[in-house]
């Protein structure tokens, strides 16, 4: 019986399991969800998946807009036939608080004149192209720098394919892949890392740093689709 088949007899006979969609198409997020899908020995949905159910006579719903939601309150849907988990946007400011606080790293480690300055990068490629974020935050100035780059609707990852931006974030992880980085600085800015770096679970590079914050944001799917009891302590201990 293949992954999905075996989920839907499993909600057939009562059970609260599912699958988490990702809707997003940056190569660090696919990344982290193909890892984390790996550490848990589920399986992966990319974008809509319901066309792979056509022929059940009972389907499972999918769920958009999941993000930021606790475990709790995920495994609330799975719960009530919310199966199909999708998230976008929260893996992405995952992926962005990643990012900047490599960012801050670097700042502390290297001179001026070789830093990426990613978030100054950011701000200028959105300011120059206000087109995928003007409309959504008004306000002052203050208000919008704000919100450009840390509102949980996230319209800053429209921006990472950008050729400026995907160089600055590039030269980020060049620079900061070429020191070691004192684990000092990862507690300070990276603390769940910090604490699997200190466990031996985890390199402190920078991309793997990167990787498994954004799989922080995927952790808590990984509990709401999945009833084992164990992997649900790991997660609340981790």
């Amino acid at each position: 019986m293949n992954l999905l088949k075996e989920t839907i007899a499993r909600h057939k006979a009562g059970a609260a399991v599912g699958v988490y969609s990702v809707c997003s198409a940056h190569p660090l997020v696919l990344e982290a969800a193909i890892r984390q899908t790996l550490a848990d020995g589920a399986y992966l949905l990319v974008e809509a998946t319901s066309n792979q159910v056509e022929d059940e006579p009972r389907l499972v719903f999918e769920a958009h807009s999941t993000d930021y939601q606790t475990a709790a309150h995920l495994t609330e849907l799975v719960e009530d036939h919310w199966a199909i988990l999708k998230v976008g946007p929260g893996l992405t400011f995952a992926l962005r608080e990643a990012l900047f606080a490599l960012a801050h790293i670097e700042d502390e480690q290297l001179p001026a004149d070789v830093r990426s300055n990613l978030a100054e990068v950011v701000d200028q490629v959105m300011l120059a192209r206000p087109e995928y974020w003007a409309a959504y935050y008004p306000g002052t100035e203050d208000e919008q720098r704000i919100a450009r780059h840390y509102s949980y609707s996230d319209r800053l990852r429209y921006y990472w394919p950008d050729p400026e931006v995907e160089a600055a974030a590039a030269r980020l992880i060049a620079n900061l892949s070429a020191i070691e980085i004192p684990l000092p600085l990862v507690s300070q800015y990276l603390p769940e890392q910090y604490a699997r770096v200190r466990a031996g679970v985890l390199a402190a590079t920078p991309h793997e740093l990167a990787i498994d914050k954004v799989r922080d944001a995927l952790r808590a799917y990984a509990v709401a689709t999945e009833t084992s009891e164990s992997k649900k302590a790991d997660y609340v201990h981790v």
